[in-house]
C-alpha cells in the first residue's frame, strides 16, 4: 500500500522522491544546529548566575555567536537546495503525468470520452495533478521529517536524561492512534468531497459550453438550479470535511503536545527529590 502511494504521486517514478526527501531532511538537520547553540548560550548564562563566584564565560559566548553567524550561509544554502529539489521534482512529476494522461486520452475512442463526465477529466488534469504537486513539494518531505526527527530527538535527549525524554514523547503513540482510528472517517468524507468537486466542475463546464441554449431557454443565473445545487453540495461537503476532521486533528495535536507538560512536571518532581541537577 505504501509503495502504491509513492508510485501514484510520483507519476510512476518513486525513485525521484529520494533526492527531495534527503534535501528536506538535510535542511531540517541544519536547523537543529542553531537551536543547540542557543541552548548552549542559555546554559552558559545560567551557570554564571547559579554559581555567584563563577564569572560568565564570555569567550564561549563570543565563539557561539560567531558560529551562529557563520552558520547562516550554510542554512541558506540548505534551505535553497531543499526548495529547489522539492519543487523541481513536484513540477516535473506533474508535467510528466499530465503529458502521459493526455497521450492516453488521445488514443481512446470518442465513444469512451463521450461516456465520461467532462468534469471528471477536467478535475483529473487540473485539480488532481495540482494535488500531486503539493504532495511532493510539501507533504512527502514533511512526512519523512516528521517520522525521522522525533526519533533523533528522543535518542539525543536520552543521553541527557532518559526519563524526561521518555515523558516528552510518551503521548506520541496515543496521538498517532487517534489519527489512525479517524482514517476511515477521513476517507469517506474525502470521497464525498471529491465527488462533489467533480460534479461542480461538470456543471460549470456544462453551463459555459451550453450558454447559448441556456440563454435561449431563459435558464441563466439563478434559474440554472443544477449549477447552484452542485456548488452548494461542494460547500456542504467542504465544511463537513473541515468541520469533522479539524477537531480530531486538533485533539491529536493537543495530546502530542501534552508530552511537554509531562516533561516539565517530571523535571520538577525529580528536581525536588534531588534526582536531577541543573543544568541537566
Amino acid at each position: 500500500m505504501v509503495n502504491k502511494f509513492f508510485y501514484n504521486i510520483s507519476s510512476g517514478n518513486p525513485g525521484e522522491l529520494i533526492i527531495p526527501s534527503l534535501a528536506s531532511f538535510l535542511d531540517g538537520l541544519c536547523k537543529i544546529i542553531p537551536a543547540a547553540l542557543i541552548f548552549d548560550v542559555f546554559n552558559t548564562m545560567y551557570l554564571s548566575f547559579a554559581n555567584p563566584g563563577t564569572l560568565m564565560d564570555t569567550a564561549r559566548l563570543w565563539i557561539v555567536s560567531a558560529v551562529l553567524i557563520a552558520w547562516m550561509p550554510v542554512q541558506y544554502l540548505a534551505s535553497g537546495l531543499a526548495y529547489s529539489k522539492t519543487f523541481t521534482a513536484a513540477y516535473a512529476a506533474s508535467a510528466r503525468g499530465r503529458i502521459a494522461l493526455a497521450e492516453q486520452l488521445r488514443k481512446l475512442p470518442l465513444g469512451f470520452l463521450g461516456s465520461r463526465d467532462p468534469g471528471d477529466l477536467t478535475t483529473m488534469m487540473l485539480s488532481d495533478y495540482a494535488t500531486v504537486e503539493t504532495t511532493i513539494s510539501h507533504y512527502v518531505p514533511q512526512m519523512i521529517s516528521a517520522l525521522a526527527f522525533p526519533v533523533i530527538a528522543l535518542l539525543g535527549l536520552s543521553f541527557m536524561n532518559w526519563q524526561m525524554a521518555l515523558a516528552m514523547f510518551i503521548a506520541l503513540p496515543f496521538s498517532l492512534l487517534i489519527v489512525w482510528l479517524s482514517n476511515g472517517l477521513q476517507l469517506r468524507l474525502s470521497q464525498k468531497h471529491i465527488e462533489a468537486k467533480v460534479d461542480s466542475a461538470s456543471r460549470l463546464q456544462e453551463y459555459l459550453l451550453g450558454m447559448r441554449e441556456i440563454k435561449s431557454h431563459n435558464l441563466s443565473g439563478e434559474r440554472f438550479e443544477r449549477l447552484r445545487e452542485a456548488f452548494a453540495r461542494l460547500m456542504r461537503e467542504s465544511i463537513k470535511l473541515e468541520g469533522m476532521m479539524g477537531p480530531v486533528m486538533m485533539v491529536a495535536i493537543a495530546i502530542m503536545r501534552s508530552g511537554l507538560t509531562l516533561m516539565v512536571f517530571l523535571g520538577a518532581y525529580l528536581l525536588a527529590g534531588g534526582e536531577l541537577t541543573l543544568p541537566v
